[in-house]
């Protein structure tokens, strides 16, 4: 008897310490589950404190100013890279050259193809401007641009002689000169009618929108610069900015 009542008891802890041992199982899910969480490319910019923005110029300008404003908002330090602005463009977001582009790259099928792109920050409309009104814009037709602008992104993708100009007045000079036929000019930049009507003649308007442009699957990228840019556009950082160089307020809200 006296073994046995040593035993019981034995038996009884054994069973009570085996049953709370077996209780929690579920408790290893939740380190599971947050181990199996990846970061994202958001998160290593946001770790490193450096997002790359491939630019197609360092010179003082409106995306140069709001690629600042960006970087402020977001609290994270901005390297600018240079690139050409040509269609070597993708490689460099694919190869992880650059986080992202800003600098006037419209919102067209070429460039749809090419990125994903933020919603347009920038809406006006590219004006086509020729000596003589019996001009047509063929592809064959020699084409001046600025350089770095939406036009010269456009005209490159379509035209087969595109001459890209300095500044404005470089531009309207060839035209005066007959160094080229048509040139490809932003209405914002030329909001003289008057002035447009005394050399020359309107023999197309197109319509455009400016963009920040990603790599295809950078997604996170994408999505948390959009809510950057939505916030500087939001507050009227993204306006004034406009207004320094323009008479009116391009921005798209």
């Amino acid at each position: 008897m006296k073994k046995f009542r040593f035993i019981f008891p034995l038996c009884i802890l054994i069973l009570l310490t085996c049953g709370c041992r077996a209780t929690p199982q579920n408790e290893d899910a939740t380190p599971t589950s947050l181990s199996q969480t990846k970061a994202t490319e958001w998160d290593r910019i946001v770790q490193e404190n450096e997002l790359k923005v491939g630019v197609p110029s360092l010179e003082d300008s409106m995306d140069n100013r709001l690629i600042d404003a960006f970087a402020k908002e977001a609290n994270l330090t901005v390297k600018k890279v240079v690139l050409p602005w040509d269609n070597t463009l993708k490689d460099a977001v694919s190869n992880g050259d650059v986080d992202l582009l800003w600098g006037q790259i419209p919102a067209t099928s070429d460039s749809s193809t090419m990125f994903r792109l933020s919603n347009p920050y920038f809406h006006s409309t590219m004006l086509y401007l020729a000596r003589s009104a019996d001009i047509t814009a063929e592809q064959s037709t020699p084409v001046g641009v600025l350089q770095y602008s939406a036009g010269q992104f456009m005209a490159e993708n379509y035209f087969d002689t595109v001459t890209a100009y300095q500044t404005k007045e470089e531009l309207l000079y060839a035209l005066r000169q007959n160094l080229v036929d048509c040139i490809l000019l932003d209405n914002a930049l030329f909001p003289n009618m008057q002035m447009k009507k005394d050399f020359c003649h309107i023999i197309k308007e197109v319509p455009y929108d400016l963009v920040v442009a990603f790599e295809q699957n950078k997604t996170s990228v994408a999505a948390e610069a959009e809510k950057i840019i939505a916030k500087i556009k939001a507050d009227g950082t993204a306006t004034d900015i406009c207004l320094q160089w323009y008479l009116s307020d391009y921005i798209k809200k």
